[in-house]
């Protein structure tokens, strides 16, 4: 559960409860469920992404 809400909250622009809900699927999924794998790389993903632009 914490996998889908993770990344329903990402994508709307909640991205440190999102970032939570990412961890929490990936300290609490067993290893060998797709969502373990998949909130791994979107926590990844994350982390990688340059920060947005700032507005002058």
């Amino acid at each position: 559960m914490h996998y889908y809400l993770g990344e329903w909250r990402v994508l709307h622009d909640q991205q440190e409860n999102g970032e939570h809900d990412l961890n929490e699927a990936k300290a609490g999924c067993p290893k060998n469920f797709v969502e373990y794998g998949a909130a791994k790389a979107e926590l990844k993903r994350i982390k990688s992404a340059s920060p947005p632009m700032q507005k002058k």
